[in-house]
């Protein structure tokens, strides 16, 4: 159970990276306004990844979603992916700030969106099934360069 906001980043050392990695099997519970944020948004010393595998990001009531998975234009690409994971009853599921996660084999359900990125985000989605979403993706068109494949959409 998550109560307060998670940040992974590395404090003020641009050679060291903190990451966060999650075991097959976990379920993350978070409170109303609490979220997980992985890296920084405007200072390069201030790093983050995350490697979950098999885990489930959801809720922990049952009459409010939580803000979601924030990857901030400072989390590291190369070190995060979200691979086997269930992301559900989130604002936006995974949110991209200039960032590009990979996220594979997951199942994203009743979010408001499954994943939105902004103009400066090109995130890496294949094989991902999203069920009953308002919105299963939301990107830039532009941004799609072989990078969105082999995804389900139901009832979204």
């Amino acid at each position: 159970m998550i109560e307060g906001d998670v940040n992974v980043q590395r404090q003020n050392n641009p050679n060291e990276l903190s990451i966060l990695k999650i075991y097959p099997g976990t379920v993350v519970k978070f409170e109303e306004d609490d979220q997980l944020s992985i890296g920084s948004d405007n200072n390069s010393n201030y790093r983050g990844a995350l490697q979950a595998d098999g885990v489930t990001f959801t809720r922990l009531g049952e009459d409010y979603y939580w803000p979601g998975i924030y990857f901030r234009s400072y989390a590291d690409s190369d070190e995060s992916y979200i691979d086997n994971c269930v992301i559900e009853y989130g604002n936006d599921g995974v949110y991209c700030a200039g960032s590009h996660p990979t996220i594979t084999h997951s199942t994203f359900r009743y979010n408001d969106d499954g994943v939105e990125a902004n103009s400066g985000s090109e995130p890496v989605l294949i094989g991902n099934t999203f069920i009953e979403n308002a919105r299963p993706v939301s990107l830039y068109p532009f941004r799609i360069d072989s990078s969105l494949y082999d995804n389900t959409y139901m009832d979204n």
